[in-house]
């Protein structure tokens, strides 16, 4: 919301007030978080941050006379379902992480009326808030030369009366300590968008598609791109070049064991990989560029598996398993990295340095899939047998144990898993968005396979799953 002024008066709306309507209840004072410390910054990033749309708005300080320059925002309030935070801008705390949540594309932010507030944004914070749906243009229907505010929606779509105080709106943002009428009417700002966005969305599931003529640069979520088998197949033979000069510039380096039909394999592998999560972001310059860094990971990634060291760890992470599996059937619950290093016997800070060791550490490998020592070659038993390799990954309960898995998750290690999987973003760049150093976010990301891999192959039942069918004839 920009900043009000003391002679204004309100725009007019599609939907007259009706006064007879029920109260909009809004938000309990209970459900607002003020990020005061580094700890409310953090809690308030991880739960933003796991959205994929979030309600959102800011306020100002009044100006009291024709001309006056705003100086805000002086708060900004961001809500997902259960929970609102407010930023006092004055007071922010280190490592707030405002900058991730509103110029990330992989989040939709809801709000009414917000024009002046990215412009404001970007003057005083620096901030271009990205993937913005300003509900008062999406929803106003056939009248285009007007806006729908929060009031009117609510009385639209819930049936009910929202209270907007003329006095609380035209109150002093910039206050060290907000009063608590002040509060609940940011507070409901926020989260009413985010909630009028839910139910529009139910009688209008193209209203996604607002979003890429809105106020900001980014597309709409749920829009992106979807690359088809032909386009697929036309990029891996552009793009094979490139795997092929990549692996021979590695090669230079490398000892004379290092063969490079192996470097060229695990470097296709990395460019499939990378065509099929670019259905999700990427297209242009930031394609190719990312593209390349698959590429070259997943060559890093195959030296790393040959190494000996390697085979150490992938050994010692079994153990690993072994002990998760265990202790969460004795606790009833996924036991902590420090009950699972004393189940090893083996100090906190030893099995912490064991996680860093496992970076490349994965979910599924061919290993897995085969009938251990005297089972030959995975690939090979599917070749001569007529089975196909692939569909094992792609079965309805496999998927189900893996998403189950993905749910249970503590919220730090799930975090670190859609960051790094999900939007594609490194170990470096996760670290600064939670807080912690990379070598931790390699920590948490190895526990967390670890934790996957238990449910999804910590049994027989959960490695059938896996057991290859015969290809259709």
């Amino acid at each position: 919301m920009s900043a009000p002024t003391l002679n204004t008066t309100s725009n007019s709306s599609i939907f007259p007030e009706v006064p007879e309507l029920p109260l909009y209840e809004g938000v309990s004072i209970a459900d607002v978080v003020l990020v005061t410390s580094a700890e409310l910054a953090t809690e308030a990033r991880l739960a933003l941050l796991a959205e994929d749309v979030i309600g959102f708005d800011t306020e100002s300080k009044p100006t009291f006379s024709k001309g006056e320059v705003s100086s805000g925002p002086h708060l900004i309030q961001l809500a997902t379902a259960t929970r609102v935070y407010l930023f006092s801008v004055d007071r922010l705390p280190e490592s707030h992480g405002l900058k991730a949540i509103l110029e990330s594309e992989q989040i939709l932010k809801v709000g009414f009326g917000l024009g002046s507030d990215l412009a404001q944004l970007r003057s005083r914070l620096g901030i271009a808030a990205r993937n913005i749906l300003d509900l008062s243009r999406a929803l106003r229907g056939e009248k285009k030369n007007q806006s729908l505010g929060a009031k009117s929606a609510v009385a639209q779509y819930f049936g009910k009366r929202m209270q907007k105080s003329k006095r609380t709106t035209t109150s002093n943002w910039a206050n060290p300590r907000l009063t608590e009428r002040q509060i609940l009417y940011a507070a409901n700002d926020a989260q009413v968008a985010l909630r009028v966005y839910r139910a529009a969305l139910l009688s209008d599931p193209l209203l996604n598609a607002a979003a890429g003529s809105g106020i900001s640069g980014a597309g709409p979520v749920g829009m992106r791109r979807e690359i088809g088998d032909a386009e697929r197949q036309q990029l891996i033979t552009a793009h094979m070049p490139m795997v092929r000069q990549m692996a021979q510039g590695l090669l230079k380096g490398l000892p004379a064991s290092v063969q490079a039909d192996d470097l060229m394999q695990d470097g296709m592998l990395g460019l499939m990989d990378a065509i099929i999560r670019s259905s999700k972001a990427e297209t242009g310059r930031q394609f190719e560029k990312y593209v390349a860094q698959r590429v070259r990971g997943a060559m890093l990634d195959g030296l790393r598996l040959n190494d000996g060291g390697t085979r150490r760890v992938r050994r010692e992470m079994r153990r690993v398993e072994v002990a998760i599996h265990k202790l969460g059937h004795q606790l009833g619950r996924a036991p902590t990295e420090g009950e699972v290093s004393d189940a090893l016997d083996m100090p906190i800070a030893k099995y912490q340095k064991l996680l860093q060791e496992a970076d490349g550490y994965v979910l599924i490998s061919l290993d897995d899939l085969s009938d251990g020592e005297e089972g030959g070659d995975y690939l090979e038993q599917c070749a001569s047998s007529n089975l196909d390799p692939l569909v094992v990954l792609q079965r309805a309960a496999f998927r189900k144990a893996l998403i189950e898995a993905l749910d249970a998750l503590p919220v730090q290690e799930h975090s670190v898993v859609t960051f790094y999987y999900e939007e594609g973003r490194t170990m470096r760049e996760i670290g600064g968005l939670m807080g912690v150093t990379e070598s931790r976010i390699s920590q948490i990301h190895s526990h967390a396979i670890a934790r996957l891999r238990v449910a999804v192959l910590g049994g027989e039942e959960q490695r059938s799953l896996l057991t290859p069918r015969r290809k259709p004839r």
